[in-house]
C-alpha cells in the first residue's frame, strides 16, 4: 500500500522525483521513484540523522516538536513531513518543483500512511 501512495504522489506533484517513508532510526519503509534517481538506504539513513538533530536542538531550545522542513539547494529541493513521532516522509523535487503542492498532497495522503504505520 506504501508504493501505490508514493506512486500517485509522485504523479500529483509537479516536479517530484522520489518519495521515501523513513522510520526514525533511518531504516526505509518503502520508497518510489523515477528510474534510477534514489538510493532509498542512503537518503533514509542521512536525512534520519539531520532529523534527530533538528529535534535535538529544538528540545534544547524549546522550540516544540518537528512538524516539518524544506530545504532548497542550486540542485533541488526535499520537503520533509513528519507522520507520526517514529516515521517521517521525504519528498525530493527538481530545482522548479512546486514545495506547497507537495506539502498539500503530502498531508492529503497523511491519513492513509498512517493507516498503514499503526497495522
Amino acid at each position: 500500500m506504501f508504493r501505490e501512495i508514493l506512486v500517485r504522489l509522485l504523479n500529483d506533484v509537479k516536479g517530484a522525483q522520489w518519495a521515501i517513508v523513513v522510520a526514525g532510526d533511518g531504516v526505509p519503509v518503502d520508497a518510489s521513484s523515477e528510474a534510477g534517481v534514489l538510493s532509498a538506504e542512503t537518503l533514509a539513513a542521512e536525512y534520519a540523522l539531520f532529523v534527530r538533530a533538528c529535534q535535538r536542538v529544538l528540545a534544547k531550545t524549546a522550540g516544540g516538536e518537528l512538524q516539518g522542513f524544506e530545504l532548497l539547494t542550486d540542485r533541488g529541493k526535499v520537503v520533509l513531513e513528519t507522520l507520526t513521532p517514529e516515521y517521517f516522509l521525504l519528498m525530493g523535487l527538481e530545482s522548479q518543483g512546486y514545495t506547497g503542492q507537495a506539502r498539500f498532497e503530502i498531508l492529503r495522503a497523511r491519513s492513509l500512511l498512517e493507516r498503514e504505520l499503526v497495522v
